[in-house]
């Protein structure tokens, strides 16, 4: 669940590209050039320093059985990057969610604030910041 974190906050600025219609709107190279330039500022994105991954056996969406014997983090600098802003306020999210499909969810006002206080984060990145300049130059 935490590389999806990880991943997701990268990702976040894509998938804001892709639901406001922007990216039906720019040629692909400029696309690809945003993309690497998001990808080449992300200050925020986690170090060789501060993950060590412990790759295994590889497996397909298929398959029910992991079939690797160690956990996926070999090393996590957690000191340095759960005290992060980003990566702090994501963590308060990972219990305010149901993992069983078809479950009904309560939310409550602290799960709501945690949200809020998340995405603010996230917005004060140079990704987001760079995300919405591109977005307002494109109109």
């Amino acid at each position: 669940m935490f590389i999806q974190g990880i991943m997701a906050i990268r990702r976040a600025s894509i998938f804001v590209l892709v639901l406001t219609g922007v990216v039906s709107c720019v040629e692909d190279t400029e696309l690809s050039t945003l993309i690497t330039s998001l990808w080449n500022s992300d200050t925020n994105a986690a170090t060789s320093h501060d993950l060590r991954y412990s790759y295994q056996q590889h497996t397909d969406t298929s398959s029910s059985t992991d079939h690797a014997p160690n956990r996926l983090f070999s090393y996590v600098n957690e000191n340095y990057l759960f005290h992060k802003p980003t990566y702090r306020t994501f963590l308060d999210l990972l219990d305010n969610y149901q993992n069983s499909v078809g479950t009904a969810e309560h939310v409550t006002t602290t799960e709501v604030a945690e949200e809020l206080r998340f995405l603010n984060e996230i917005c004060k990145t140079s990704i987001m910041q760079k995300t919405q300049q591109f977005l307002h130059k494109k109109g």
